[in-house]
């Protein structure tokens, strides 16, 4: 499979709502519970569709489906 990496759009979102659980669960079992795990997902894992407005959310695109995903903030000077 070729991938893709591209910036991220908000015709991914549906997508990454689904990538963004099956990694935190397969990537997170086995530093956490499960009940850990679900309750992070609810919380602190999720689609932050400030970094894809600001273009600084990546896809590993692999034609038929996503495979993973990255974003960071920008730092921002306040005045």
């Amino acid at each position: 499979m070729t991938l893709v990496i591209r910036v991220a759009t908000e015709g991914d979102i549906p997508a990454l709502r689904l990538l963004i659980p099956l990694s935190a669960r397969e990537l997170s079992g086995g530093h956490y519970s499960q009940q850990q795990v679900e309750q992070a997902l609810g919380h602190v894992f999720g689609v932050d569709s400030q970094l894809i407005a600001d273009g600084t959310y990546f896809i590993a695109d692999g034609g038929r489906q996503q495979t993973a995903s990255l974003g960071w903030w920008r730092a921002r000077s306040g005045g």
